[in-house]
């Protein structure tokens, strides 16, 4: 008898009400994963074509309104950009404050 079937026959009663339906519902969602998951591509699809279409609405409104895109400062030795005003003619201090 090996070590698996030597720990099962020593298992109370109690414990098997416990053990077999944990080991049920394991077994059912091993089953029903895949399923879920195919199921959720479509849903991601979707989302995905909606923040491509927002993405595209806010270039749109931005270039109406002539707020330039914003430059990384990725070019290959360029300097970095500054950083832009805030809304409202608001300026920030070296403290972080607004003026």
């Amino acid at each position: 008898m090996d070590a698996a079937t030597q720990w099962l026959s020593q298992l109370d009663p109690i414990a098997w009400l416990v053990v077999v339906p944990a080991l049920a519902l394991l077994w059912l969602l091993w089953v029903l994963l895949p399923f879920a998951v195919f199921g959720i591509k479509g849903r991601l699809d979707r989302v995905s074509a909606q923040l491509t279409d927002l993405h595209e609405e806010l270039q749109k409104l931005n270039s109406r309104i002539g707020y330039p895109r914003p430059d990384l400062g990725l070019r290959a030795g360029g300097p970095a950009p500054a950083p832009a005003e805030p809304a409202l003619g608001l300026r920030i201090d070296q403290d972080d404050r607004l003026v």
